[in-house]
This record gives structure tokens, sequence and C-alpha cells, in this order.
């Protein structure tokens, strides 16, 4: 389906808690596309990365797998994105709540997790 994840908080490995609630922020999946824009709180392993800011990517993703837990009524999430000579994988946890639980794993930085809500999105074809 299509839906969007908006971070409330984000989460860095040495235990930072970061407010988002203010800050533009999104991970689009639509069928097995996605597009995302997340702040990013942490070390840059890769040294030409380090003038980057945010994970950001856009387009098709590889290895998409969804699992649904029926017991502890959640679905999980996985995919693989790429951006430049960067890869990502994405683990994204929704709740029967519409609550959600991002974690993306990179090639070049320290994993950084996010806390939020899922939002269905609009399937329009917007001309401006």
């Amino acid at each position: 389906g299509t839906f969007t994840f908006v971070a409330d908080w984000a989460n860095s490995q040495k235990g930072g808690r970061i407010n988002m609630m203010s800050n533009p922020n999104f991970l689009k999946i639509e069928n097995e596309t996605a597009d995302a824009y997340l702040p990013y709180f942490g070390v840059v392993q890769t040294p030409s990365m380090s003038g980057q800011g945010g994970i950001e990517f856009s387009g098709e993703v590889s290895d998409y797998t969804v699992e649904f837990n029926d017991k502890k009524q959640k679905t999980l999430i996985r995919f693989n994105a790429k951006k430049g000579s960067e890869s990502f994988t994405i683990n994204l946890t929704v709740f029967k709540n519409g609550n959600g639980s991002l974690i993306v794993s990179s090639s070049g930085r320290n994993s950084i997790s996010y806390d939020g809500k899922i939002k269905e999105t609009e399937n329009k074809d917007e001309k401006e």
C-alpha cells in the first residue's frame, strides 16, 4: 500500500532523544518505491559522507518484505535503499494504534531510530 511515516522523536545510538515535531521529515512508501527525508543525529563513519546532512533517498527499493505478527498486532516492513555510494537498511514496525518505530542502518553512518506515526498517503496526481 501507500503510507507515510512521520517521526516525532529521533533516538541516537548514544542515547540522545531529539524532539522532531517541528522538523520536517518523512518516509513515504508506495508499493516498492520509497522517498525519505530524515534528519540525522549521529556519527558518520565514512569521511566522504561527512558533508551530508540527513538521510535522503528516493526511488525503487530492493528486498522489500512485509511480515504481519497476528499475536502482537504489528507489521514489520523491511527493505534496502541506496543513494549514491551509501546504502540503507530500513526496518519499520507499524503498530495497531498507528504508531511506528523506524530503524535505519547505513553503510557509512551509525544506525539511528525514530518513533512516530503512520499516516495514509492520499493517492493523487499533484500537478502544480
